[in-house]
């Protein structure tokens, strides 16, 4: 998939431009980067309809690339390293939505458990 990233888009486009190519996903963003994963629960994921542009440091606008192979830290660390986004990827198993790990990829295959 191909997301477009412009400081015109809001967090709910982002989010539904990603659940388009990833039904059983979910992309939330932040207003900062935590320091360790055990700190990003500590982050509240940021409202649908927060504009790109107030969250982020760098403006270009761009696109990430997302193929279902990828691994999830790859993906993170591109909107980050590229966009200035801070962003964390779940998966919905049981009732609840789980953050995936930086080692699992990205794979359409998954549904919910």
């Amino acid at each position: 998939m191909l997301l477009e990233i412009d400081d015109n888009k809001t967090i709910g486009d982002l989010q539904e431009n990603f659940n388009e190519s990833f039904p059983f996903l979910k992309i939330e963003f932040y207003d900062r980067r935590y320091r360790s994963i055990k700190d990003y629960h500590l982050l509240f994921p940021l409202a649908p309809n927060v504009r790109v542009e107030t969250i982020r440091k760098k403006h270009d606008p761009g696109i990430c690339t997302i193929k279902s192979w990828y691994r999830v830290e790859t993906v993170e660390e591109d909107l980050w390293n590229n966009f200035g986004l801070v962003a964390r990827i779940y998966h919905y198993i049981g009732n609840r939505w789980v953050v995936l790990t930086g080692g699992e990829t990205l794979s359409p295959k998954l549904k919910p458990i």
